[in-house]
């Protein structure tokens, strides 16, 4: 029992600073430019330890990026789609702007996730379940608005956060939601521009 102890904490304390040697190299430079090899020699273990608490950077990164969203998920769980359209927008803005340097640099990483769902993947389908069937709609349609609506607003919240906040808050959840709801046609530029369509 003393010597699974000790393995469960050696465990604990590799897989700690494997997060924060990452962490600190993340602030350092891109990340596309930080290799295993690299974070292991700075971390003193082997790849192989490496390897046992995560299955590439990219697994890493995606842990990393769904424990900062995690405040958004339990949001997800309170909130009813799509009358609550406004609440989750804003939150999630409000979120961005107060969220630190290093946790918006692991936010807007991009990974490649060959081991399973990204970020990305994983919110729309924790969104589906929070919606369930909208009214209206097959089981069908629902999981395709739903996947407009992640889509949408993942793309538009990372651009905003790539481009620094540099529309202000209230103008960005209000053209956000507009888009969401009525699309190009929300928009005063495109509003005579693009053909209307009618219900058969």
């Amino acid at each position: 029992m003393k010597n699974d102890a000790k393995s469960d904490l050696r465990f604990r304390k590799n897989e700690s600073q494997i997060r924060t040697v990452f962490k600190e190299m993340l602030s350092e430079m891109d990340y596309a430019k930080i290799t295993v090899c690299a974070l292991a020699d700075r971390a003193q273990i082997n790849r192989k330890t490496f390897y046992l608490h995560y299955a590439s950077l990219d697994h890493l990164l995606a842990v990393l990026q769904l424990e900062i969203m995690e405040p958004s998920f339990a949001l997800m769980e309170h909130s009813k789609f799509p009358d609550d359209l406004e609440k989750l927008v804003r939150h999630s803005f409000l979120f961005l702007l107060n969220a630190s340097e290093l946790e918006k640099k692991i936010l807007s990483a991009k990974g490649n996730f060959p081991e399973g769902m990204s970020p990305e993947d994983y919110a729309r389908e924790k969104f589906y379940k929070v919606c369930g069937r909208l009214p209206g709609c097959t089981p069908a349609e629902s999981r395709i608005v739903v996947a407009f609506f992640s889509s949408c607003f993942w793309g538009i919240s990372m651009q905003w956060l790539l481009d620094g906040h540099a529309v202000p808050l209230e103008d960005m959840v209000a053209l956000t939601v507009n888009l969401i709801s009525s699309g190009l046609h929300g928009l005063p530029a495109f509003r005579n521009a693009l053909p209307n369509r009618t219900a058969p």
